[in-house]
């Protein structure tokens, strides 16, 4: 190989890593807008679980979430047990 040719094998090595890098940033860039939307449908979701629930928690809504309303106030009445229970120790 003479000098012009290792040249050219540099440049083209160069440019094909720098292609490469803007690549994989527009990549991460893109996954990361996409994880944000996912994120914000996840608030979003639980956003209308959470009024579903304030809505029905007294009636029980209907039937098909009877049983995770009643789940969730079971889960709330543990975390009020544990949390008086972290303050007695505090406490003693």
């Amino acid at each position: 190989m003479n000098l012009d040719n290792i040249l050219d094998a540099i440049e083209d090595t160069t440019a094909k890593a720098i292609s490469k890098g803007r690549t994989t940033k527009e990549v991460i860039k893109l996954k990361t807008e996409v994880k944000a939307c996912e994120e914000l449908i996840n608030s979003l979701y639980a956003s209308i679980g959470r009024k579903y629930f304030e809505m029905h928690k007294e009636d029980g809504g209907d039937e098909e979430f009877t049983k995770k309303i009643t789940q969730i106030k079971n889960a709330k009445a543990a975390i009020e047990d544990l949390n008086k229970k972290i303050e007695d120790i505090k406490n003693n």
